[in-house]
């Protein structure tokens, strides 16, 4: 096999080739469900769970009232196909698909499917989607040439496959141009591509700005050297690190804290989590959603942005995320109102207070409350602290797939109002559990799991901006 430099890596020519139809959005949502890739068909699966529907009905102020119904039966229904087109290929490609690909009369199971138009919050027609699935592309013989097209445009990096809600937080991020910019949790790489897209608009040669794109899994973070190399701009720097030690050396203009989730809000496009899904995930991957903020907001520059971000409904990750952090930095940070931006995307406001459902089907309102033998097992912060009301959460942003046929995101976007110090609260931290012994081969495979030495890329180019990030290279290496 033949194989090309990527700088501090070699990355086989292989690595680099993709399944035409496999999107960086499937590879992320397949992850959140912790199971292998079965060859089902798309419409093969029961979409259905007691637990998931009881728990989400049962928050008060989730789902609007009298939209409960339209909001599950969209859940039920495929994802849409969407695609980002970066800006140099912009003409080409909108002429494509308004004049080749703009389908009239096309009907799929009794309804009349559109053509292919641009997401109406976007900007500059860069965002397209179609209503139907690759899947269900292949049982419509006058769209098959369309999908084709859709997976050969991808391989070629003309497009980016990418799921229009996941979209949504480098846009908020309000990048400026020269801005040092860090993706903590960056494979398979769709919203760092996105970001120095966004960075190189105006002056992609002579521009200043910079992406550091971490990935603490050697394997993801090749997929993530693929994304990155697709665009172009030399700006950008791959790292292998565990995000939630990654060293504090800078601080940056911006961060993009889009956290592992328990993925619920893709159930769309993979139907499998209504078989899979229970309140344990979300449980499971509570404390590392807290570390991985906190050291997001260390990393941050006083008067920088940053947004903390999944792709969950769990108010478990999500707001208790961001209210923890919000008392834990009280007087540093603040949650910002952005519900003015991208006036066409429909937002619903975060939850000041939630409940929890937990394995014995009953609901806690309290920590206190919970039977002794599972106070262990939940975090204190999983439920929402006695200021709850005073944090203003209603600025947190949660996407509904059935108000414009999309997945489900939650956002928040947090200001740096001064630097750390005495001003931030000394609230005692949350106990870690106690650590599983582990035999030596259990040890071998953690450490090839992640490495957190190696430089995947690194752009001789840019160097003269390279200069203050050097400590960390040095650390690392």
């Amino acid at each position: 096999v033949s194989t090309q430099s990527t700088g501090g890596l070699i990355m086989t020519e292989s690595t680099s080739k993709k399944r035409h139809l496999e999107t960086d959005e499937e590879e992320e949502s397949n992850r959140a469900t912790k199971k292998p890739k079965q060859s089902h068909d798309w419409k093969d699966y029961f979409r259905s769970n007691k637990d998931f529907e009881t728990f989400y009905q049962g928050l008060e102020g989730f789902v609007p009232v009298g939209e409960w119904d339209q909001f599950l039966k969209t859940l039920k229904q495929s994802l849409p196909t969407s695609f980002r087109i970066p800006r140099r290929n912009r003409e080409a490609i909108i002429a494509k698909l308004k004049n080749e690909y703009h389908f009239k009369d096309v009907e799929f199971e009794g309804r009349i499917i559109g053509p292919p138009q641009p997401v109406p919050w976007y900007p500059d027609e860069l965002a397209w989607s179609y209503p139907l699935s690759l899947q269900q592309m292949r049982f419509v013989d006058k769209v098959k040439a369309f999908k084709y097209f859709i997976g050969g445009q991808n391989n070629e990096g003309n497009i980016t496959c990418q799921e229009v809600v996941s979209m949504v937080p480098p846009l908020l991020l309000d990048i400026k141009p020269g801005q040092h910019v860090l993706d903590m949790c960056a494979a398979p790489g769709s919203k760092t591509a996105q970001i120095l897209e966004i960075l190189a608009k105006d002056n992609p040669i002579e521009t200043n700005g910079l992406v550091i794109a971490n990935e603490c899994v050697k394997k993801r973070a090749f997929t993530l050297s693929h994304q990155c190399k697709k665009i172009g701009y030399p700006g950008y720097l791959i790292t292998c690190h565990d995000g939630k030690t990654f060293p504090e050396l800078y601080q940056f203009d911006r961060i993009l804290c889009d956290v592992p989730c328990s993925g619920d809000g893709t159930i769309r496009k993979n139907p499998q989590i209504w078989e899979n899904w229970g309140i344990g995930r979300s449980l499971g991957l509570h404390k590392t959603q807290m570390l991985l903020l906190e050291k997001g907001i260390k990393l941050l520059k006083p008067g920088g942005r940053l947004i903390y971000s999944t792709c969950s409904f769990n108010p478990i990750e999500n707001e208790a995320i961001v209210a923890y952090t919000l008392n834990k930095f009280k007087g540093v940070i603040e949650l910002i109102d952005v519900h003015d931006m991208l006036p066409e995307l429909i937002k619903n406001p975060g939850l000041s207070t939630w409940k929890i459902y937990d394995k014995d089907k009953q609901w806690y309102t309290k920590h206190e409350d919970l039977p002794s033998s599972r106070k262990s097992s939940l975090y204190p912060t999983a439920f929402p602290p006695p200021n709850s009301m005073d944090l203003k959460l209603t600025r947190c942003i949660r996407i509904l797939p059935h108000k414009q046929d999309t997945g489900g995101f939650f956002i928040a976007v947090l200001k740096k109002t001064s630097p750390l110090g005495e001003t931030s609260s000394k609230e005692e931290e949350v106990p870690l559990k106690k650590k599983k012994k582990i035999n030596q081969k259990q040890s071998e495979k953690i450490k090839n799991k992640t490495n957190d030495v190696s430089l995947v890329t690194y752009c001789a180019e840019m160097e003269p901006i390279w200069k203050p990030i050097k400590k960390i290279e040095s650390i690392m290496v």
